[in-house]
């Protein structure tokens, strides 16, 4: 049975770094850490840290790719917008997932503010091109983007 060790994970007093917000990495890879100690095996670590934009844009995309229900202590976290998929491709479909997204992003991810979402409609492939603009006050960094496609696999992210 493996282990995780989070010792390794800096605590908020003594991170190193001007870094506001820290979250893991959400792919799990392997590393090596290979430390200067005569005849000890190197460290192999595979949780990594995010950083400020990076953070909040995991954060975005767990929002987006978690159903409600999931969480346990928050059923309410996540968006379901599979349920676009059976519906019509029409501009009120499109606006109800905009308004979705504008609601769920400003209750879960408040370091966030969205400037902009557009919503193309593929009617022959029963799908959604959305693009997502936004800003972080906090860091005082302006106009990023995420981009997916709302298919019949979900939310997927492309950028």
């Amino acid at each position: 049975m493996g282990k995780i060790v989070l010792d390794n994970l800096p605590l908020m007093k003594d991170r190193k770094g001007p870094y506001l917000y820290t979250d893991l990495h959400l792919d799990l890879g392997s590393s090596n850490n290979n430390n200067n100690f005569l005849f000890q095996n190197p460290e192999v670590t595979d949780l990594q840290l995010d950083y400020d934009v990076k953070a909040i844009t995991n954060s975005l995309y767990n929002l987006f790719t978690t159903m409600p229900g999931e969480k346990i202590l928050n059923p309410d976290y996540g968006m379901d917008l599979k349920r676009y998929l059976f519906a019509p491709a029409t501009v009120e479909v499109a606006k109800s997932i905009r308004e979705e997204i504008y609601r769920q992003v400003r209750v879960y991810e408040p370091r966030v503010k969205l400037t902009d979402v557009n919503i193309v409609i593929m009617e022959d492939a029963n799908e959604f091109d959305i693009s997502i603009y936004y800003n972080v006050p906090s860091l005082n960094i302006t106009n990023i983007s995420i981009f997916g496609t709302l298919a019949n696999n979900g939310f997927i992210i492309t950028t």
